[in-house]
């Protein structure tokens, strides 16, 4: 459930005092570091992927087409629940659930 709210914007409020404490020093310093990032920002930043990146980008994109759910086996399961031949293995499930059990005690 959304619940929605009209009308109430917070206006963005700047500190009169920014500036106060600082030494003449200090503010020039700041205005030189302001001054070289819009320096940079005006020459145009570059960002270089290494090769992993790009490969993890792609296993990425061919990793987004594989369904998450197996519908076949899916319903290969609820064919064999209805005609009663789906087997259960209790020493399996015991040992899954101990193994489980025992890499959370390890994390």
């Amino acid at each position: 459930m959304a619940i929605e709210i009209n009308g109430q914007h917070t206006p963005l409020t700047t500190n009169v005092n920014e500036g106060a404490g600082k030494t003449a020093a200090q503010n020039e310093q700041n205005a030189k570091s302001s001054d070289t990032k819009g320096r940079s920002a005006a020459l145009g930043d570059s960002v270089n992927l290494t090769d992993t990146a790009s490969m993890l980008k792609k296993m990425e994109a061919s990793l987004s087409t594989v369904p998450v759910i197996d519908e076949k086996r899916v319903e290969s399961v609820k064919q064999s629940i209805l005609n009663g031949s789906f087997n259960i293995d209790p020493g399996r499930i015991a040992e899954k659930m101990l193994n489980y059990e025992s890499m959370l005690k390890n994390a």
